[in-house]
């Protein structure tokens, strides 16, 4: 409300006019002056105060009020508060102002929306931007650990290769020899463990130049259906599965797009990732080698390798693709296998991913761009 406005200074004015007239009226009466002069005056202050009021009244409801409700607008504007709009109550300048004041919140509003919603996208992109960068470093990071472990594979295996040749000849020969010479169980059971130890050897040896070959060799690219892969890989384990009593499942999309890759590399990828997930599975498990779209478009193949086995402890996880580790019990594995399945993945463009929970099992799951993709 207008406190010190104009029409409460002409109201404040009548009132003193009227106490002042009113006083001159007594006197007047008193005094015997003439009463009607008195009266006169008195009534015309009388009707200007009365008109005052009214007028003062009238500008409250139309000027004052509306005027209020657009400041206290102007103040939930500042605040932010966009939700409640000011009432318009005539068509005059005032009802103008009012609806100006209406409009601007109403475009303040959509700009406030349209701003948090870039500003949410920004922060999106921002996320999966910076995604990618840790996916890059990653992938960087690893490549160098592969480049690097092959180069040390080679020489290691070329230096350990021919020496373990020579024995394991050498305790043939004497092998011959025991059993010629028709020498103690003891002696012929010591050259069989010290064989078997030294078959031991050369097959980490032969693991080691297959590493060392699949991270150097060059790469024969075709179009390649990618059930074609996942069937021959599957067929290898067929009766070694129906030996440990565990199921292979397969689901194969038969709609998929080619891919470009080699097809002799793939296929030792998904031996890898198959063969370790049988080794994971106890009897009674079960294994599902799938193939399906990614996103319903024909850019993305994927492949997944699932099974119901043991699963991988959660700090095992971030090593999982590391050459030379493992989580096999000694003398079972090289520690080479998915660290060579997730070269393989990565020259072909792909990107291999582990899911795992201890005691529920684990899922690899590969994505690929088909020939659309890539040209």
């Amino acid at each position: 409300m207008f406190k010190h406005s104009l029409v409460n200074k002409i109201l404040g004015l009548n009132l003193i006019i009227l106490i002042a007239a009113f006083s001159l009226f007594i006197i007047l009466s008193v005094t015997g002056q003439n009463k009607n002069i008195a009266g006169i005056i008195f009534i015309a202050l009388a009707s200007i105060l009365s008109t005052a009021i009214i007028i003062r009244l009238a500008l409250k409801r139309i000027v004052a009020d509306p005027v209020r409700d657009v400041i206290q607008h102007i103040k939930d504007v500042g605040t932010g508060s966009f939700d409640k709009l000011v009432d318009v109550r005539s068509d005059d300048e005032i009802g103008e102002l009012a609806a100006g004041f209406n409009q601007m919140t109403q475009n303040l509003s959509r700009s406030c929306q349209e701003l948090e919603q870039w500003t949410k996208e920004l922060e999106s992109r921002v996320q999966d931007r910076t995604k990618e960068l840790q996916d890059t470093q990653v992938h960087l990071i690893q490549t160098e650990k592969l480049a690097a472990t092959g180069k040390l594979a080679a020489g290691v295996a070329h230096e350990i290769n021919n020496p373990i040749g020579i024995i394991l000849n050498r305790i043939e020969c004497l092998e011959m020899e025991a059993a010629e010479k028709k020498v103690g169980k003891e002696i012929m059971n010591d050259l069989k463990v010290i064989s078997e130890h030294a078959k031991r050897v050369s097959k980490i040896v032969g693991g080691l130049l297959a590493f060392s070959r699949q991270t150097a060799q060059d790469s024969r690219l075709e179009q390649i259906n990618v059930n074609d892969i996942l069937e021959k890989a599957v067929i290898l384990f067929d009766r070694i599965a129906l030996q440990k009593g565990v199921q292979i499942e397969k689901r194969f999309y038969n709609g998929l797009s080619p891919i470009m890759g080699d097809s002799q590399k793939l296929e030792q990828a998904m031996v890898n990732l198959i063969d370790n997930a049988l080794d994971a599975t106890d009897r009674g498990g079960r294994i599902i080698v799938e193939s399906r779209k990614k996103f319903r478009n024909d850019y993305f193949v994927q492949i997944l390798v699932s099974d119901t086995g043991c699963g991988l402890p959660k700090e095992n996880l971030s090593r999982i693709f590391d050459p030379f580790f493992t989580t096999k019990e000694v003398g079972k594995g090289t520690g080479l296998g998915l660290a060579v399945s997730y070269g393989i993945i990565k020259e072909h463009h792909g990107k291999i991913e582990v899911k795992s929970e201890e005691g529920k099992g684990s899922s690899f799951i590969i994505t690929i761009p088909t020939v659309a993709e890539i040209y």
